[in-house]
């Protein structure tokens, strides 16, 4: 995949779904959402529940590829709503979703991308934190300090005693390898961490980690003007130190290098910000989709 990005990609959507009182869509108007994109675009998008949040509400995953094409050469995911409170990684993936969709039609090279890549988006982990505006799911588990983690655990990657959207996510990466992901979070200055959250030591693939990050925080207007990270690129373990995060599991035990993106200094901003939010971040998210 050539490591271009044309300015014909850049596809502005917004979504006419509904909205609660503070503008945003409810979590029930995103899963309609879903289904009618699925329903209009058969060939190239699969909606898939891995399972149920504690509440009941499915886990949705977006499964974008062009199922006439062969077997993709590589398979890349977007998640948002780790943490339900942190609203505005569901809506950038909404609109990223809408735009490759509608973009593929006459766009080359999302026409392309489709053909040789599998994309996987996750618009909201825990869809019980993202209607309810918690951080923590329903059972008060912060998600993102729920996985295995190899400071505690060792090479112990057990779904034992998990919260159930935990759970699900480690079936599903288990049999659908991955080999890089974003992780949409919000409530910090914007900025892209990169691995390991938990420990200070080195693994072999740091350089490739801090430069992704860098270039994804580069086509970002507001990260690069970071103050705090130079270049908008922090090493998690430097920046604060956490354990049982999705970002290190994913590294460890699957070899997915995943990204945690800080998107937006306030966790629930106002509604009317997002199309801001997305027109910084949408050239990042397209450049990763296009170029790994």
């Amino acid at each position: 995949m050539k490591a271009i990005i044309a300015v014909s990609l850049f596809f502005f959507s917004f979504m006419s779904i509904g909205a609660t009182n503070d503008g945003y869509p409810t979590q029930e108007q995103v899963d309609s959402e879903l289904r009618k994109l699925s329903l209009r675009f058969p060939k190239q998008m699969k909606l898939e529940s891995i399972g149920k949040s504690v509440q009941g509400r499915e886990i949705w995953v977006v499964r974008l590829h062009d199922h006439s094409s062969k077997n993709p050469d590589l398979r890349l995911a977007l998640i948002a709503g780790v943490h339900g409170d942190e609203i505005v990684g569901r809506e950038l993936l909404m609109r990223l979703l809408s735009d490759i969709l509608e973009g593929q039609k006459k766009d080359g090279l999302l026409k392309q991308l489709l053909q040789q890549r599998e994309i996987i988006l996750v618009p909201c982990f825990n869809p019980d934190g993202c209607e309810n505006k918690t951080r923590t799911n329903a059972q008060g588990f912060d998600l993102n300090r729920a996985f295995p983690d190899f400071t505690i655990d060792g090479p112990d990657n057990s779904q034992d005693g998990r919260p159930p959207e935990v759970v699900a996510w480690m079936k599903f990466q288990k049999e659908n390898p991955i080999a890089f992901s974003l992780s949409y979070h919000g409530g910090e200055i914007p900025t892209v961490n990169y691995p390991w959250d938990n420990s200070p030591e080195k693994f072999p693939e740091q350089s490739l980690a801090r430069a992704m990050a860098l270039e994804y925080a580069g086509l970002n207007p507001t990260m690069r003007a970071n103050k705090q990270f130079p270049g908008g690129a922090a090493h998690g373990n430097s920046w604060y130190a956490i354990q049982g995060g999705m970002q290190d599991w994913s590294l460890f035990f699957h070899k997915n290098l995943q990204l945690t993106v800080e998107v937006s200094l306030l966790e629930w901003p106002p509604y009317e910000t997002i199309a801001e939010f997305y027109r910084q971040n949408q050239a990042s998210m397209l450049n990763f989709l296009l170029t790994h």
